[in-house]
């Protein structure tokens, strides 16, 4: 898995979301987009696109990754 072309490791765990907090992270992220003029499909302009740090992930506790990647979703790629 990548993140803005950055590989994540396979021994970085990052568990799988409820049901609940992806509703969440969709009503942010809606909200975000309205703020800032983007529609729902729109992708961001890569201006905007998040910078990944690897070591900084793996300070993250494993939600929190999960909801990250979750979150910018459109910018991951297998």
């Amino acid at each position: 898995m990548k993140l803005n072309g950055v590989e994540i490791p396979e021994d970085i765990d990052i568990p799988k979301l409820n049901a609940e907090t992806i509703a969440e992270i969709n009503e942010v992220k809606a909200g975000f987009r309205k703020d800032h003029g983007f529609g729902m499909h729109d992708s961001m302009p890569s201006s905007e696109r998040i910078k990944i740090s690897i070591s900084l992930l793996r300070k993250l506790d494993p939600l929190a990754r999960a909801k990250v990647l979750y979150a910018f979703s459109e910018q991951v790629t297998d």
